[in-house]
């Protein structure tokens, strides 16, 4: 399964991921840290890629909400209290 982690996850969380077997990379490797989550998004779209973040403002953009031809994506969050 091909990963990108999101600039808030660490390159431990990618080690742990690549020893269980995982393709695993974070945004921060690419140069899109600290980037505009639209060209994050883009660029995960674009790889093929599951992603992992621990930030909630992907799912409250609707412009992150898309769907591929060739997978879908989908992101689950937390629901306030």
């Amino acid at each position: 399964m091909l990963l990108k982690l999101d600039e808030n996850l660490g390159r431990s969380h990618v080690e742990a991921l690549r020893n269980a077997g995982y393709e695993a990379e974070r945004v921060h490797a690419q140069g899109l840290s600290g980037g505009a989550d639209s060209a994050v998004w883009k660029r995960v779209c674009n790889d093929g890629r599951f992603f992992i973040t621990l930030d909630l403002d992907f799912a409250r953009r609707s412009s992150v909400h898309t769907r591929s031809p060739s997978w879908d994506s989908s992101i689950a969050r937390e629901e306030p209290k």
